[in-house]
């Protein structure tokens, strides 16, 4: 049988020589975030594996006993040894560089240039207000100063917004309050807003204002307060506080569109597959001659285990992602006969067969696994089990009794053979089957997760999640609710992942609940369109109009992108350059234009000219009609648009266009 066995070794082809071993895995700091950039070199720094990834995955083939060495400024230089591992994960500690103060200028944002208003006009993020104070001839005189404090007050929050106030000095006043300062006008407090007067006393005085302040809640409800002073050197003179303005006259906000975020998914960002180390094992199992420790020839079961034992091992043997873990042999011996002589037999076997598996391996491969063997009389009691699982139920209670009767194994042996089916039944058939040797093997292997065993560990523990794995997970998830967990956990994991974000401000976008810094650290004039255009659209959405503005700017001049960047100029007070697109989405939406450009007359005339009857047509004519002071016609289009839509009602409340023609009643205060 000996010669079956070389037979069989011989045919198989020698393994292939391989570079080293394909290790992977990922490098985070102290917290467990990815740190990108990390050089992986050999441990003398003399061969680079190149550097790690946005998520802090690397790659590289290595000998099975090589060493790495991970590196990178700001953290502790790291050294791992490799001692035939396939996945080695890495934890950088910080190295704390001191480094001295930067100050970083902030860009300053976009100045608008607005025509002149007459109530709280919009655009952008601004409000603008522009007002007179008609002072009497007989109370402003050459010693009195008039301040004048304008504030914007949201009825929503109860918060108030001061504007730049207006002081205005009487000649001799000024001259007055610089002699109380010792001539040093910088100690007044309102100095910087100080205006003279230098003549014209006799008559009323008509004092001009305008300014504008950034406001963040532009939809809120809005009025104008301000209060007003008139002093001399002695007392004050007069003094109100009085609303100049209520609500806001932003008509942009009626605008009609439909503009939905953008899916991402372009493979250049798609985060790098990488296989994972997954545990398998193999077993092969063969019988022996009786009292002999070579292999049964009449046994045709012999030869295919040791061909599949040997195809496997050869393939995790020269497979460059595969690593063979371990190689247990048990070898067993049937309870037939003298139990020494049956150990010392099991124990030939195990050897034999261990050493014919090791010869087939490579010397490094046998020289980093974990290798045992074991001998095993086998007892009557599997002699029983077998019996009474092919229903012979008297053959094995005559087995039983037998082992309890006798404790000693020699004895229990020899009491065996005087059953009457000892020599045709167990002798022939039963114990023949109990002398083999069972090989068990474990390896680990590569491989890229299935879908299923994705889902499976993400219910463990979804922090073991590689990016590749997070990124199909998302995409594999229908529900709207469940793919914005999953996206913003993959981000908690990987901060830098992009299309996560992506999809995560798509996903709120759609659902009515924009978040402006899902994408915010992302976007900059390299970042993919989709990226910018998102944004954009969220921050509109958002009413941050100034922001959307200088993010708009990043998108490329073309038809994809006309309408949002119109409709964020348009909502920025950049009227002229918007016009035609917005026009062009339809004869609403160019009344509306027209309106926020004040030219009243051409608005009126297209307002006319709706004829679907929708609320929002009704409520755009309510704005027209009233604008051109046709009054009955504003209130019967005002009153159209409440019937078809009550939410309407709420809505003028805070529109400046709209809330002088509301009762009293209706108005908050």
């Amino acid at each position: 049988m000996a010669a079956l066995v070389v037979a069989i070794i011989a045919s198989v082809p020698s393994f292939a020589q391989k570079e080293g071993l394909r290790v992977t895995g990922t490098v985070v700091d102290a917290n467990g975030l990815p740190i990108e950039g990390v050089a992986v070199t050999d441990m003398a720094g003399e061969k680079s594996y190149g550097t790690t990834d946005a998520f802090g995955a690397y790659e590289a083939i290595v000998p099975a006993d090589g060493s790495l060495k991970f590196s990178r400024l700001g953290y502790r230089e790291t050294l791992v040894a490799v001692k035939g591992r396939l996945q080695i994960n890495v934890t950088m500690p910080n190295d704390v560089i001191e480094i001295e103060e930067v100050v970083v200028a902030a860009k300053a944002k976009r100045k608008l240039i607005v025509p002149e208003p007459t109530d709280i006009e919009v655009k952008g993020n601004y409000f603008h207000l522009r007002t007179r104070f008609s002072i009497p001839a007989r109370l402003f005189k050459s010693g009195t100063r008039l301040v004048a404090q304008p504030s914007v007050y949201n009825v929503d929050s109860g918060e108030r917004l001061y504007m730049r106030p207006l002081v205005v000095d009487g000649r001799a006043y000024n001259v007055t309050q610089e002699r109380m300062y010792d001539f040093d006008p910088s100690r007044d407090p309102l100095n910087d807003y100080v205006s003279v007067k230098e003549g014209g006393y006799a008559r009323a005085e008509l004092m001009p204002y305008r300014d504008s302040i950034y406001v963040s809640r532009i939809n809120d409800d809005y009025r104008a307060d301000v209060v007003l002073a008139l002093e001399d050197y002695n007392r004050v003179i007069y003094t109100d506080t009085f609303t100049i303005a209520r609500g806001t006259v932003n008509p942009l906000r009626l605008l009609d569109y439909d503009l939905q975020g953008r899916e991402f998914n372009d493979s250049a960002y798609i985060p790098r597959a990488t296989m994972q180390l997954m545990d398998s094992h193999g077993e092969v199992n063969l019988t022996f001659v009786i009292n002999s420790d070579a292999i049964d020839p009449d046994d045709p079961g012999n030869a295919a285990e040791l061909r599949k034992l040997s195809d496997e091992l050869r393939a995790i043997e020269a497979d460059d992602e595969a690593s063979l873990r371990s190689l247990f042999v048990t070898g067993l011996s049937s309870p037939d006969g003298r139990y020494a002589y049956n150990l010392s037999l099991a124990r030939k076997r195990t050897e034999t067969a261990l050493n014919s598996i090791l010869a087939m391996l490579g010397q490094s491969t046998r020289a980093t696994i974990d290798k045992g063997s074991s001998a095993e009389v086998q007892g009557w009691e599997a002699v029983s089990l077998m019996l009474r699982n092919d229903s012979l139920i008297d053959e094995a209670r005559a087995v039983d009794e037998v082992i309890a009767a006798y404790a000693d194994r020699d004895t229990r042996s020899r009491r065996m053979t005087q059953l009457p089916f000892y020599r045709p039944l167990l002798a022939e058939d039963y114990l023949p089957r109990l002398r083999k040797v069972e090989y068990t093997y474990e390896y680990s292997i590569l491989r890229y997760k299935t879908d299923d065993e994705i889902r499976e560990l993400y219910a463990a523990d979804h922090k073991q999640l590689t990016a590749s794995e997070w990124h199909r997970l998302i995409f594999m998830t229908t529900d709207d609710s469940a793919r914005i967990v999953r996206c913003r956990q993959a981000l908690e994991r990987f901060p830098k992942f992009l299309i996560a974000a992506n999809e995560l401000s798509r996903l709120l976008l759609r659902t009515g609940r924009p978040d402006c810094s899902v994408l915010e650290p992302f976007v900059n004039e390299d970042a993919p369109q989709e990226v910018i255009y998102n944004q954009a659209l969220c921050q509109l959405t958002d009413n941050r109009i100034n922001d959307a503005l200088a993010t708009a700017d990043l998108l490329a001049d073309n038809d994809g992108n006309a309408l949002i960047k119109a409709i964020i100029a348009a909502r920025a007070g950049y009227f002229d350059e918007a016009f035609g697109v917005i026009a062009a989405t339809g004869d609403l939406n160019e009344a509306i234009i027209l309106l926020a450009m004040g030219r009243n007359d051409e608005a009126w005339a297209k307002a006319k000219t709706l004829d679907s009857g929708t609320a929002k047509e009704c409520y755009v004519k309510a704005i027209a009609a009233n604008r051109m002071d046709n009054l009955t016609d504003a209130l019967v289009f005002m009153q159209q648009a409440f019937a078809l839509d009550p939410s309407l009602e709420e809505y003028a409340k805070t529109d400046g266009d709209l809330i002088d023609l509301l009762p009293d009643g209706q108005v908050r205060e």
